[in-house]
């Protein structure tokens, strides 16, 4: 799990740290952020998403240009250039870095990850100026003892040997290192030589740490603004794909199992949430060895059972359909970071499910949200972090306790919050609409 987050020249955050743990360095499973609109929620929970999008850099070339040579001869140079173009647009580490580094700053752009896996702390830095890495090191523990995993800079070529112990991977692996670093990271390399070789192949030539910490950064999901508008929204399924196309799709007929058992869970958490609706079930069609599958609702409505698709619900539904699997996620010792959680459902509805699930989560969930009901809700105030910002636009993430001494039970959070006392909300003057009436707006007239 994360244990602090520092960003310098990250969008909006040119200089930021936050900490994640309560005593003794332990990473609370639970993070809330408030703050008014345009502060910097999304642009903290997409930071995620930045480091995430890293690891894949080497592999998406690889895979754009296996896409572009099995197009027919006919098409143009030109033609495939701007497919190659449109496919890469979010996956070269060029692109990440110029989406990501904060406009007109001058110093690199800084991304630094704490992090607690097995029982030990480790730090991940990756630095970059305007088109490539400059600096990734990592340092986490190596039987019991804190280590250096590697240190890469244009100038040096740091690997631990304990942690890359077969001689002849290293060295073909530093070679590649030399000729890639930069245009990608240490970590994008070592994943697309993973997916490269033989299953199993790398495992067995580094460190089992150094694999602890990778399989973390890959399956951390993430759902944010950002990767919903471009459609690629981060979700780490485990042993149930059918969770990454919940909604519809198909699965082999030897998989029917995984639709009984989403269908299940669909219908307690439904159910549950909904005098309305009855059944939740998914519609199967089963052809050559496939079973195609499409979720449908059964509702009573005016005193009569109806079959409504899930594409048909309503706009909170299909968001909880959504969520749903990344809830699971935090169920199964994952961390999910999930931006505006609760856009388009109830306020009731969101406190009561995340009310349910809280107890249960055994991984980390990181959201933001509007949502003060939360505030009143049984869930941990120690959860709740506020972006403040001063009179120069400097700003911080807070955690409610540094404002409260002493966190007494009867205290109203969320009536201080309301008030201001923490910061954190908008400071608003009225608008004068008179000066927007159609007489006062200039333009031709027909």
């Amino acid at each position: 799990m994360f244990r602090y987050l520092s960003l310098k020249n990250y969008k909006s955050l040119v200089n930021i740290r936050v900490d994640f743990t309560k005593t003794r360095d332990i990473p609370r499973k639970l993070i809330m952020i408030y703050g008014e609109n345009g502060i910097g929620k999304t642009n903290l929970a997409s930071s995620f998403l930045t480091l995430r999008d890293t690891l894949e850099t080497k592999y998406a070339i690889e895979e754009a240009d296996k896409i572009l040579a099995s197009f027919p001869k006919t098409i143009s140079n030109e033609d495939k250039e701007e497919i190659y173009n449109q496919i890469m647009r979010y996956r070269t580490l060029e692109n990440i870095i110029k989406n990501a580094k904060t406009i007109n700053s001058s110093g690199n752009m800084r991304l630094e990850f704490g992090f607690r896996l097995k029982g030990y702390a480790g730090v991940y830095l990756l630095e970059t100026n305007e088109t490539e890495v400059v600096h990734e090191k990592l340092e986490y523990v190596y039987k019991k003892n804190k280590a250096v995993f590697f240190d890469i800079s244009p100038e040096n070529i740091i690997l631990n040997n304990n942690v890359f112990p077969d001689v002849e991977y290293r060295q073909s692996f530093k070679k590649m290192l030399e000729e890639y670093w930069g245009k990608h990271t240490l970590l994008a390399l070592l994943l697309f030589d993973a997916r490269e070789k033989a299953k199993g192949y790398i495992e067995k030539r580094i460190a089992r740490n150094l694999d602890i910490f990778m399989d973390f950064l890959y399956s951390t999901s993430i759902e944010t603004r950002e990767s919903r508008r471009e459609n690629r929204s981060v979700l780490y399924v485990g042993g149930n794909r059918l969770l990454r196309n919940i909604e519809e799709g198909s699965v082999a007929i030897n998989d029917e199992v995984e639709i009984i058992k989403t269908e299940n869970m669909l219908n307690e958490f439904f159910t549950s949430l909904y005098s309305d609706i009855k059944q939740v079930y998914y519609e199967r069609e089963k052809e050559n060895n496939q079973i195609r599958y499409k979720l449908f609702f059964r509702k009573l409505i005016f005193g009569e059972l109806r079959d409504i698709e899930y594409s048909k619900e309503s706009t909170g539904t299909v968001k909880l359909i959504e969520l749903l699997p990344y809830f699971i996620q935090g169920l199964n010792k994952g961390v999910v970071v999930i931006d505006e959680m609760d856009s388009g459902i109830h306020d009731l509805m969101i406190e009561a499910v995340l009310e349910s699930l809280y107890p249960y989560i055994t991984g980390q969930m990181i959201i933001t949200t509007h949502n003060t009901q939360f505030l009143e809700s049984s869930l941990a105030k120690d959860s709740v972090y506020i972006f403040h910002v001063d009179a120069e636009a400097n700003k911080e993430l807070i955690p409610i306790r540094d404002f409260e001494l002493r966190m007494h039970p009867n205290l109203n959070l969320r009536k201080r919050y309301l008030s201001g006392l923490y910061g954190g909300i908008p400071n608003t003057m009225e608008v004068d609409f008179s000066e927007m009436t159609s007489h006062n707006v200039k333009g031709d007239e027909k």
